[in-house]
């Protein structure tokens, strides 16, 4: 079982960009030899929890996209507060990985799990939080409590400057040398 650490990708509402800035990111982590698996969780919209693998056709651009930045799967959850870290740990045992918690080094790994999700800063602590804030408009209601535990917060647009630093901090969690 690999272990790969997990960045989290929040953001103040929907439609801010989360699954741009993770397919930019993979793109920039795959093209370093970093293996990247995406993951995007919400609230279910009716039933119970689940998960499922996202199709490499899938027309969705979101998901198309970050198949093309290089992820080797993208997972989708839809879970309620009580299910979304067991559903994520399971999903991610199917592809042999295994989520290390926290944010601290233990050296060389090439494996990343990066998920778009402000909830799930409740159940864990990510190798990285990083939030997307909007400078105007409604913030949604986790986004209030849980963007003060972001360890790097950018304003919608991001930037390549944004995409950059945050690459560059992911490689230092991995302890991968800078290129």
């Amino acid at each position: 079982m690999t272990i790969a650490p997990i960045i989290l990708i929040g953001a103040d509402r929907r439609q801010l960009g989360k699954s741009t800035l993770l397919a930019s990111i993979a793109k920039e982590l795959t093209a370093a030899g970093i293996d990247v698996i995406g993951v995007k969780i919400r609230a279910p919209k009716t039933g119970p929890s689940g998960y499922f693998f996202e199709e490499r056709h899938e027309v969705k651009p979101s998901v198309r996209n970050m198949f093309e930045a290089g992820c080797t799967h993208v997972i989708h959850i839809e879970a309620d507060d009580k299910d979304r870290l067991p559903l994520l740990r399971e999903a991610l045992t199917e592809t042999g990985v295994q989520l290390k918690e926290g944010n601290t080094t233990s050296g060389q790994s090439t494996h990343v799990v990066l998920c778009e999700s402000n909830a799930l800063r409740f159940d864990l602590t990510p190798a990285l939080f990083i939030h997307i804030e909007t400078p105007e408009g409604e913030v949604k209601a986790s986004a209030k409590k849980t963007k003060e535990l972001a360890d790097i917060r950018i304003i919608e647009p991001f930037t390549k400057d944004d995409v950059e630093t945050i690459v560059s901090r992911i490689k230092e969690i991995l302890g991968v040398a800078p290129a």
